[in-house]
């Protein structure tokens, strides 16, 4: 088996020795090119899982992810586990949780974001910006706001839920719209069928406003352009050794009696 490394930039190769030595004593080759690898491994949390996207949508293999982060709604197998849940994996005692991405197009480029895409005023003493949603040529609505967040179910949990959004489950194929601070206290999330694109646009005082795809990816977005943004066929192919379901991990991570 050839696997591919990938580690969060604060976590050193002593720190994660223990497994090497471990993928070393079961003949695992660890690569360097992404396309030889038959297995991705992840040490971090969910946001080294992000830097993951653009090496999946190249070649999409399923994704070990040992937790080295604080949350982590994705990244479940702890450090401590790591190996006995390898073993698990090598064993066949594992299964896979799909989770699609959002595939944006963007001046006749196609981009995809494991969580979400953000639009945002782009000056931090801006005025309010007006962004302009619609599905299928039906506008959905046109926001007065700091911004708004367009969120997969896997990126539900994130930006979106710290900004009042709703918990959305894997398994649906769904996006939703949420607000920031919007100057109507009517404005709120919506969730809507996530195989429908969505095409948005802004504008406000300023010249432009800004466009953030999963945090990595940063755009200035003109009044005359256009954002089409719907879910993905692509995903991750995350490996689970355990039998934790997708609510316990909820009630753990947000602390549910």
């Amino acid at each position: 088996m050839k696997v591919k490394i990938i580690k969060k930039a604060t976590l050193s190769n002593n720190e994660i020795s223990y497994f090497l030595e471990y993928l070393n004593n079961k003949n695992i080759d660890i690569v360097e090119d992404m396309l030889d690898a038959e297995i991705l491994i992840t040490f971090g949390g969910d946001g080294t899982l992000l830097s993951t996207v653009e090496y999946l949508r190249v070649h999409n293999i399923p994704v070990f992810s040992i937790n080295y982060g604080s949350i982590g709604y994705m990244t479940k197998i702890s450090n401590k586990d790591a190996i006995s849940s390898f073993d698990k994996f090598l064993k066949g005692e594992y299964r896979i949780d799909h989770r699609k991405f959002l595939e944006v197009n963007f001046r006749n480029k196609t981009y995809f974001a494991l969580n979400e895409i953000s639009i945002l005023k782009f000056a931090i003493n801006s005025e309010l910006i007006n962004v302009k949603v619609e599905q299928n040529k039906q506008l959905i609505n046109i926001y007065k706001a700091d911004g708004i967040i367009i969120a997969s179910p896997t990126g539900s949990t994130a930006y979106s839920l710290s900004a009042g959004g709703p918990i959305i489950s894997p398994e649906l194929d769904a996006i939703c719209i949420t607000p920031l601070a919007s100057q109507s206290l009517t404005a709120r999330s919506i969730i809507l069928d996530g195989n429908k694109e969505l095409s948005i646009s802004a504008y406000g005082r300023s010249e432009y406003v800004g466009l953030n795809i999963d945090g990595n990816l940063h755009f200035k977005l003109y009044p005359e352009e256009y954002v089409d943004a719907k879910l993905s066929n692509v995903g991750i192919d995350l490996i689970y050794v355990d039998d934790l379901n997708y609510y316990n991990i909820l009630k753990q991570k947000l602390h549910w009696t």
